[in-house]
C-alpha cells in the first residue's frame, strides 16, 4: 500500500481491508473464520481438481500446510509483487473470493509437478517454488476466471453457505476457552478503526465499496462489503 499511498492513507486502509472484507471471525482469536474459510477451500479443491486433491490428502497436505499463507496475506508473501499487486486489485472488486480462485489456479499450474511428488516435503517445495516463480499473470488470470472450462461460476450464495457450514462444524467441535481467553463471537460488533469524522461501515446506507446498485444492498451479511460479480448472477450448483 505504501507504494501507492502516503503513510497515513496506508494506516486507514489496512484495517478497512480487514474490516470490510475478510469474513466474520477471520482474524478472531481461534482464527475460526479463516480454518473455515481453509476447510471451504479444500471442499473447492476436491471439486475442481479432484484428483490432485486426492494426491495432496494421500499424504497429508491438507490447505492449513500451504494456504494459510494465502488468504491470512492475500498472497502478498507468495507471489511475486507485480502479480500479488494485480490479486488485491480484483479482491478489492470481488472479495474473498478472488483468493479461492487464484488459489485453485495455482495449483492447476502446479498439478503436473505435484503429482510426480511422493513426499510431503517435496509437495510443498514445489509449491513453494511455482508461487515465487508465477509471473505469467495473464495464465494465472486466464485460469482463475475461467467461468466455463475450470473453476465455474462462483456465487457468492454459495461460498457463504460452505462458510456457514464449515464455521458452525469448527464451533461445535472447538475446546471451551481458558479462563481468562477471549472468546469468538461471529456475531459481535468488531472493532472498527476509522479515520476522525468516518462513518462506521454499517452506519451508511450505501458506503460506496463492494456495493454495485441498490438492488444489490438487501442482503449484506455475512460479506457486507463484497460486491456482486457475474458469478452471483449464475445459479449456485446444489451440494451433494
Amino acid at each position: 500500500m505504501l507504494l501507492f499511498l502516503d503513510e497515513e492513507s496506508a494506516f486507514w486502509c489496512l484495517p478497512a481491508l480487514v474490516e470490510r472484507l475478510v469474513p466474520a471471525s477471520f482474524l478472531s482469536p481461534r482464527l475460526l473464520g479463516l480454518r473455515a474459510e481453509l476447510r471451504v477451500f479444500g471442499e473447492l479443491l476436491e471439486r475442481r481438481l479432484p484428483r490432485l486433491a486426492a494426491h495432496l490428502a494421500e499424504h497429508h497436505v491438507l490447505p492449513e500446510l500451504y494456504a494459510t499463507r494465502w488468504f491470512i496475506a492475500a498472497f502478498a508473501s507468495s507471489l511475486p509483487i507485480a502479480t500479488t499487486l494485480r490479486v488485491w486489485d480484483c479482491l478489492l472488486c470481488e472479495g474473498v473470493k478472488v483468493l479461492h480462485r487464484v488459489g485453485l489456479a495455482l495449483l492447476q499450474i502446479s498439478e503436473a509437478r505435484l503429482l510426480c511428488c511422493t513426499e510431503q516435503h517435496a509437495l510443498l517445495l514445489v509449491l513453494q517454488e511455482e508461487e515465487g516463480r508465477c509471473h505469467d499473470i495473464g495464465r494465472l488470470f486466464a485460469l482463475a476466471f475461467d467461468t466455463r472450462l475450470f473453476i465455474g461460476p462462483f456465487p457468492r450464495s454459495l461460498l457463504s453457505e460452505l462458510r456457514t457450514h464449515h464455521l458452525a462444524a469448527l464451533a461445535s467441535g472447538a475446546a471451551p476457552p481458558a479462563p481468562g481467553e477471549p472468546h469468538d463471537d461471529g456475531d459481535a460488533e468488531p472493532l472498527t478503526l476509522a479515520p476522525p469524522g468516518a462513518c462506521r461501515p454499517g452506519a451508511a446506507t450505501n458506503s460506496g465499496l463492494g456495493e454495485s446498485s441498490s438492488d444489490e444492498a438487501e442482503e449484506r451479511r455475512p460479506d457486507p462489503f463484497e460486491m456482486l460479480s457475474l458469478d452471483d448472477v449464475a445459479a449456485p450448483p446444489r451440494r451433494q
